[in-house]
């Protein structure tokens, strides 16, 4: 099944779509699709 995952890098926030696989007795992360930076809910105003 997959999954959102939302990762922070150097204080900017990312959307992955990743899935979960077995392998063997552990559980391997796999990433489908980048999705881009996530849309910030407040905007800083920027001055002229």
């Amino acid at each position: 099944m997959a999954y959102l995952e939302i990762k922070t890098i150097y204080g900017r926030q990312y959307q992955y779509l990743r899935k979960t696989k077995r392998v063997g007795k552990e559980m391997q992360h796999i990433t489908l699709q980048y999705l881009g930076p996530v849309a910030p809910k407040y905007r800083r105003k920027e001055y002229p």
